[in-house]
């Protein structure tokens, strides 16, 4: 039997204790920057205080398996927004995703102890098994508001579109969202 790690299951339904070298989920909300021809994954950061501007989420696997699910479902006759200068596509619903655009990342891995232990306390650290999805902000939305409700204080956005501009990523197209796009009311 695996030690517990001291994180739990996000998912307030489940909030199971997550085990050292148990496989589980980390959606982190990132931006994809492109440097000397490789794909870099950015935390998006508050300037201020240096945090994370949306808190990195750990679920167990069924937890993100029956959401990603349910995500699909809603999608399901949703066209994804084909776009030629995207470089990566969403997990759900295959719409493009360009460099420097606010995404989800998914991804499998374990949480297992750290090989420096300083003073001999147990230190945890998440080691990701294989490579992760993207999932767009518009389906990162849907995830918040419909499937699972209230993930972060805010809703991930690209400039604090309105929901229609983010469907359309109307930012791709001039909108500050200040009211003025024509992509949207």
């Amino acid at each position: 039997m695996s030690d517990p790690s001291g994180i739990n299951c996000w998912n307030p339904v489940c909030e199971d204790p997550l085990l050292i070298e148990e496989e589980v989920f980390l959606i982190t909300i990132i931006k994809i920057v492109v440097k000397d021809y490789e794909f870099i994954r950015e935390n998006i950061i508050h300037e201020e205080d240096g945090d994370y501007k949306w808190e990195p989420i750990f679920l167990c696997m069924h937890c993100w398996e029956t959401w990603l699910d349910e995500l699909k479902q809603l999608k399901r006759d949703v066209p994804p927004v084909l776009d030629e200068l995207s470089i990566e596509h969403c997990q759900t619903c295959g719409s493009g995703v360009r460099e420097d655009e606010v995404v989800g990342f998914v991804a499998l891995g374990e949480l297992k102890y750290a090989a420096q232990q300083p003073n001999n306390t147990p230190e945890i650290k998440w080691k990701i098994n294989k490579n992760g999805n993207y999932i767009c902000t518009a389906c990162l939305h849907l995830l918040a508001k419909d499937v699972v409700g209230d993930m972060w204080d805010r809703y991930p956005r690209q400039n604090d579109e309105c929901v229609a501009g983010m469907n359309k990523r109307c930012w791709r197209h001039g909108c500050s969202a200040d009211g003025d796009c024509l992509e949207h009311d």
